[in-house]
């Protein structure tokens, strides 16, 4: 059993295809489904199901030895990281996937802090709704994500067996109108107001779309003129009046179309609309020194914005 063969596991896994995982490896696809039988004969039991429908995928005795060979390549992490304690120029790739609102909200900043600090370290990040995070976060896509979830507990997390979560910060969600909607003059909105207007809302893929349609369903049913995954073009319409949308604190700072007056902040009066963002990792994994880093400078700027 070769350190190599560990690496083919993990990365066939992630990208679903020898083919996509040699590409990414930058070596041969003979070379790598080779090196996957031979471990699959000295292990004597199979690693992937291989099929045209589905790709590659472990077995479960497969995802017992991609399990333990992230453990194992982990404390290979650290042992490089005892000779190298003393450098502070980190080289390698952070990937990590974060939602749309600390995209807009911190990250600009966390991300100029941390290239300044470690410039020689690539960034691979990817903007998705809490849902699709977990899964690339259980699946090894990223190493690390950041989500929402509910204000008082982690219940919400659904893989919480797997994950860990550590809150970064509270926020609050507030209905948000258009300096030309009628509703513009006042100081609140309870949801019966909310349920005789058209709403703008992120899609089924995203946490805010199943807590806004909720809270919504439990007056009347929601007028939902549009959902959507594209921030911008919601605020757009948003901006026009055609409709209420909702965003949390965390995203509207700083926001040009809060900035300028365009888009008007109301409290959801009678509901408690506060949750938490935080970073989830698998448990139990070794997290690298670039992702702990990056956590790192991630806290100090949130604390210097709110």
């Amino acid at each position: 059993m070769r350190i190599e063969q560990l690496i083919y596991l993990i990365e066939i896994a992630k990208c679903g295809s020898i083919s996509s995982a040699a590409e990414q490896l930058h070596i041969s696809q003979p070379g790598i489904s080779q090196a996957v039988d031979s471990l699959e004969e000295e292990m004597n039991t199979k690693l992937f199901q291989r099929s045209k429908r589905f790709g590659t995928q472990p077995t479960e005795d497969g995802k017992k030895a991609i399990k333990i060979a992230k453990e194992i390549l982990g404390k290979l992490e650290e042992l490089k990281e005892v000779s190298n304690a003393e450098s502070d120029q980190l080289n390698g790739t952070l990937s990590f996937s974060v939602i749309p609102s600390v995209c807009m909200g911190v990250l600009p900043k966390t991300l100029d802090v941390y290239k300044n600090k470690f410039p020689l370290v690539k960034i691979e990040l990817s903007v998705q709704g809490s849902f699709q995070i977990e899964s690339d976060v259980l699946d090894g896509k990223s190493e690390i994500g950041i989500i929402s979830i509910g204000s008082c507990d982690q219940n919400n997390l659904k893989n919480s067996d797997k994950l860990s979560f550590e809150k970064l910060h509270d926020f609050k969600t507030f209905a948000c109108v258009g300096q030309r909607s009628p509703l513009s003059r006042n100081d609140s909105l309870s949801p019966e107001e909310i349920l005789n207007y058209p709403i703008v809302i992120s899609n089924s893929d995203f946490k805010m779309y199943h807590k806004i349609t909720g809270l919504l369903r439990k007056y009347g049913e929601p007028n939902i003129l549009l959902t959507t995954g594209n921030t911008e073009a919601s605020k757009r319409i948003i901006a026009e009046g055609v409709g209420i949308g909702f965003y949390t604190d965390l995203e509207l700072k700083n926001d040009p179309y809060v900035l300028t007056g365009k888009i008007l902040p109301l409290p959801i009066s009678g509901e408690e609309m506060r949750a938490q963002f935080g970073w989830i990792k698998l448990k139990n994994q070794y997290l690298s020194t670039i992702s702990r880093e990056f956590i790192k400078v991630l806290k100090s700027t949130i604390f210097v914005d709110f």
